[in-house]
């Protein structure tokens, strides 16, 4: 239900998948027109919160809700288009750390895992210590350094119409939060990538 919730522009995946041959390719000429203006629409630029309470979680605590982001849903579609554009780059272009496994094509925990196996299975056999450290940051996606992260991206090579859309993407943002019907004025983005939406991981 919430995969499928309209986001500030209230369009839906159900309006989008009821579009025909014709309508598929306005909205592809849109959105091609959109990538070459580096620009996004103001409604992409939103975001709705919701709290949903957690379980068990007590209705009268702040800490007891989980912010839940409704963003555009024709902005998502646009979003997994750059996305393959950025991860292409960054795979063929040997980027990234041969052990970043997170949000990409083919990997994930259980290649992490069979990595610290065979680790810990090679300490055994020469009977050595093994040691491994552990982090979870606490509110990554919410604490990033935007203008950090834009250096960053461009220190690899990202540049033209990528890192312009990149740019505008990941900047001047804002959101809305709505409880109990009533949605809040907008407030800036100042940290972080923007929650809920595809490019964002």
């Amino acid at each position: 239900l919430l995969s499928s919730s309209p986001g500030p522009d209230g369009i839906s995946q159900q309006t989008l998948a009821s579009l025909d041959t014709t309508g598929r390719r306005h909205l592809l000429h849109q959105l091609n027109k959109i990538w070459k203006s580096g620009v996004s629409p103001p409604s992409w630029k939103s975001a709705i919160i919701v709290p949903i309470l957690k379980p068990g979680g007590d209705a009268s605590q702040v800490n007891a809700y989980r912010p839940t982001s409704f963003t555009s849903v024709v902005s998502k579609i646009f979003e997994r288009m750059i996305l393959r554009r950025l991860t292409y780059y960054l795979l063929s272009g040997h980027h990234l750390h041969p052990h970043q496994f997170g949000f990409l094509p083919n990997r994930g925990a259980v290649s992490i895992i069979t990595i610290i196996h065979r680790q810990l299975a090679i300490a055994r056999a020469r009977r050595h210590w093994a040691y491994m450290l552990s982090l979870d940051l606490e509110g990554a996606y919410d604490s990033i350094n935007q203008q950090a992260l834009l250096v960053k991206l461009h220190q690899i090579g990202v540049c033209g119409r990528l890192f312009e859309w990149c740019t505008d993407f990941i900047c001047n943002n804002t959101f809305r939060v709505r409880w109990r019907g009533v949605l809040s004025s907008p407030r800036p983005w100042h940290h972080g990538v923007p929650q809920g939406s595809v490019f964002g991981i």
